[in-house]
């Protein structure tokens, strides 16, 4: 075991510059030296839901769909009631934030307001804007989205415009759930922002919020009214005042804020005309009652003799629990409201509170069998027209357009009632590039569904110059599905051109995938599954009991064998791993198989070689990478226990090679060496597990890796790390190369390497330095290990898609080229395969 140690202030913290700034994008590929590429839709609507509901003037209307994973989808319909071709792709964008809200301009363009950041804490505020036609516009903000970091979980709830325009968001920053001196909602602020037309931030004003789901509206003088649900008797409803300028009313209420009756639901809260405010309240005798307020928060006494009116159903009518109220105001004053038993679910009143007899002859229509259950939202559109939603689950948007009379509209949809159904966006990744003869290179990851309920192995091969290579599969793309969820890894060719992709296949639950087994799928040249090779094109090798396994890594030995590694983990849930008592076990998994697809049976344990690398009883062992030398030896590089390199050389027929670090492994940890004002200097052990593995002509080797410090373990500011390091062919640490045998890389958290002709190691990854989000970072070294200025500055970085995370995965030598291969989000068409390609240059300088 070596553990490498280095003074904290002797790490290579090299200067970066961003790609785009710099010349090194080859501009004659794909578009400006970048190539997306999406793997369609997977329509899977368990898990998505109606999120909010805007009327345009000219009739169309805009829908916000919530989805799984923070997905947030935006939809126009026409007037007429179908999906706007001329809106995003087919009448549909998915948004690059986890969007709450939707405003729409008079131009036609949509503001779409929510959160970005993962998980609890690290979400801040964010709005986006898109153009009339659905594209991003770039103009607003920083590249068509602002974002406020204003706590420790920010997000969003809801948006709105001034008359001048003027974007008005209203939101909460909180801190989360048990923090220390912050009870669940103690820290919890209310934040109201106005932002320009063009995404720059105007004003801002924080308000003490007890409960988190809030309303908001713009009244015709531009002031803005929030509204905050009741957490109980002690927190009642809020309703919150400020001018149009985004400070606080004083004179309103008490300082800014008015208690309210009832419990206002969120979405239910609108502003009159006349600048009167209506909520709908839920009623347990009656499912839901309008109330409408003066401009200064005292109840209306011309509307229904209080300031409340109800729907008087049909006697001895049961109540429909599922949903509660939802108001709209009609510009001659009246009121329309949803909700509640089956003959209110819509119901207009005039501007005193009364009844509507010109609305249906009672004012009221039983609109939830229309839609086919119960109503959840209702709009006020053009003419007077009255538009109520349903979200059916597994078909899409039930909508209803209603007459001034009371009568389904026949110009809107089928006869007065339209189907919407949504278009859910799959998540593309490249895991793995292989560069192919004549300057084709091969992509190879995984496509999964929005909710993780279907994953498949997904395949992309491009022609010189990033261009779709359409010979291949379906257009240039190949997709594998499985009776669960595929995870591509790593690809390797055959002699003949057979294409061996590498992975597992399980189930979700909880956003963890589980129950995998390794699997291998072997495709022909032009993208067709294999059925000559194992069963049907593919190779399962099945889990022992208690555990999850899956491969990570595959190469091809001189004679044609197929090598795989990856891990074995225990099942989620679990406490048993193999013969092992462990709380997160892992252990090196090799197999060799033949040809064919057969497990090789003189290889290991029956073709298989389980390698415990770390010896401790909480460890999570992976090998990531593998390489077949001349001489069939087999060389694999992973992480092992405390995050640190793990190095095994095998013997062609499995056993450890003894001539080879110590019994066949190597260990390799890293330390920095802390300087304390008075203490003398001690090492800090630091994660750097090992994910990528070259070997070079002379015998040496390089492994590479690195570790992203995410934002929830407390740093603000997080900052990546990535390390290379040469060793000897006995696996001892070259100290000729770099500082005493390695390279420490500031800001890039390496996962891919590759060499090219003139020996040169190049090195990609997540990149991030002290921001938010990772981008695709590179650099590449000279044979000795010292930094190369001469490609992208040091350590280049560049922000792929919409301007959020993208982040690199493989890399790969094409000609003059280097391609790196990744994740990113597309401007409201998922996360797609990201390739980007920088100029290598040809001469082999030092």
């Amino acid at each position: 075991m070596r553990r490498i140690v280095w003074g904290a202030a002797l790490l290579i913290c090299l200067a970066f510059a961003a790609v785009a700034g710099a010349t090194t994008l080859d501009r004659g590929f794909g578009d400006g030296g970048v190539v997306m590429t999406g793997f369609g839709a997977h329509l899977d609507l368990r898990d998505h839901s109606a999120a909010d509901f805007e009327v345009e003037p000219n009739g169309r209307v805009v829908l916000g769909i919530g989805g799984p994973r923070g997905t947030f989808t935006v939809e126009r319909v026409t007037a007429a009631g179908a999906l706007d071709p001329s809106f995003g792709d087919d009448g549909a964008v998915t948004t690059a934030i986890s969007g709450r809200a939707v405003a729409v301009a008079p131009g036609g363009s949509v503001v779409v307001a929510g959160s970005v950041g993962a998980g609890n804490p690290g979400r801040d505020i964010a709005v986006s804007r898109y153009d009339a036609d659905g594209k991003l516009d770039r103009s607003f903000g920083r590249a068509g989205t602002y974002r406020l970091d204003a706590g420790r979980e920010d997000f969003a709830e809801a948006v709105a415009l001034q008359p001048d325009g003027t974007i008005v968001v209203a939101g909460q920053a909180a801190c989360p759930a048990h923090t220390p001196g912050c009870g669940y909602y103690g820290g919890s602020k209310l934040i109201v922002l106005r932002l320009s037309p063009s995404g720059r931030l105007l004003s801002r004003a924080g308000y003490k919020l007890a409960e988190a789901e809030i309303g908001m509206a713009v009244a015709g003088d531009g002031r803005i009214l929030v509204v905050t649900e009741s957490a109980g008797r002690n927190h009642p409803a809020q309703l919150i005042a400020f001018t149009p300028g985004g400070k606080l009313e004083t004179a309103f209420g008490t300082k800014g804020a008015a208690a309210v009756v009832g419990n206002p639901e969120t979405g239910s809260f609108t502003a009159a005309a006349d600048g009167d405010l209506l909520y709908t309240a839920y009623s347990a005798a009656h499912g839901y009652e309008v109330h409408r307020l003066l401009p200064d928060g005292s109840p209306d006494p011309s509307f229904g003799g209080s300031g409340s009116v109800r729907c008087v159903p049909t006697p001895n009518l049961l109540l429909n629990g599922e949903t509660a109220g939802r108001v709209a105001a009609l510009p001659d004053g009246g009121v329309l409201a949803s909700g509640g038993p089956a003959d209110c679910a819509l119901a207009r009143f005039l501007p005193d509170g009364s009844p509507d007899p010109g609305f249906a002859g009672i004012g009221r229509v039983e609109a939830s069998a229309t839609v086919g259950g119960a109503v959840q939202d209702v709009a006020a559109g053009p003419g007077e027209t009255a538009l109520v939603l349903r979200w059916q689950t597994g078909v899409g948007f039930r909508l209803a357009r209603y007459t001034a009379a009371g009568a389904l509209d026949p110009s809107f949809g089928d006869g007065g009632v339209a189907t919407v159904t949504v278009r859910a966006s799959t998540f593309d990744q490249v895991n793995a590039l292989v560069p192919l003869p004549k300057g084709k290179l091969l992509a190879v990851g995984t496509s999964q569904c929005g909710d993780w309920s279907c994953g498949e192995f997904a395949l992309a091969r491009y022609l010189r110059g990033g261009r779709l290579d359409r010979s291949f599969g379906d257009g240039g793309r190949v997709t594998t599905p499985f009776e669960g969820e595929g995870l591509a890894t790593s690809a390797a060719i055959q002699r003949g051109g057979g294409i061996v992709v590498a992975g597992a296949v399980g189930t979700r639950a909880y956003g963890e995938l589980h129950d995998t087994s390794p699997t291998l799928a072997r495709y022909k040249a032009d993208g067709a599954l294999d059925r000559g090779f194992g069963r049907d094109g593919i190779v399962t090798v099945p889990s022992a009991k208690g555990e999850d396994a899956q491969w990570n890594g595959v190469a091809i030995a001189p004679g044609g064998d197929i090598v795989a590694v990856g891990e074995a983990s225990c099942t989620q849930g679990k406490s048993e791993c193999g013969k092992r008592y462990c709380s997160e076990c892992g252990a090196y998994v090799v197999a060799r198989f033949h040809p064919g697809g057969a497990l090789d049976r003189s290889f290991g344990k029956a073709g298989v070689e389980r390698i415990d690398v770390g010896h401790n009883d909480e460890d999570h062992d992976a090998a990531r990478a593998v390489a077949v030398e001349p001489d069939g030896k087999i060389l694999i590089a992973g992480h092992s226990y405390l995050g640190g390199f793990g190095i095994v050389r095998l013997l062609p027929d499995g056993r450890r090679d003894p001539t080879f670090g110590h019994a066949g492994i190597v260990k390799t940890y890293f330390s920095i060496l802390l300087h304390e004002k008075g203490a003398k200097p001690f090492p800090l052990e630091v994660d750097r597990p090992g994910y990528a593995l070259a070997v070079l002509p002379s015998g040496k080797f390089l492994v590479a890796g690195g570790s992203e410090t995410p934002k929830h373990q407390g740093y603000e500011h997080p900052t990546n790390h990535g390390v290379v390091v040469r060793y000897l062919p006995d696996g001892k640490i070259d100290p000729t190369f770099g500082d005493d045998g390695l390279t420490e890389i500031g800001g890039l958290a390496v996962r891919a390497l590759a060499v090219d002709g003139c020996g040169r190691p190049v090195v990609t990854g997540p990149y991030s330095r002290g921001s938010k989000t990772n981008t695709f970072g590179a650099t590449r070294l000279l044979p000795s290990g010292a930094v190369d200025h001469s490609f992208t500055k040091g350590v280049g970085h560049l922000t792929l898609g919409s301007g959020q995370e993208s982040r690199a995965n493989a890399i790969a030598v094409s000609g003059s080229d280097v391609i790196l291969g990744g994740v990113a989000s597309d401007d409201g068409a998922g996360d797609d395969f990201a390739l980007a390609a920088l100029h290598a240059g040809r001469s082999c300088h030092r």
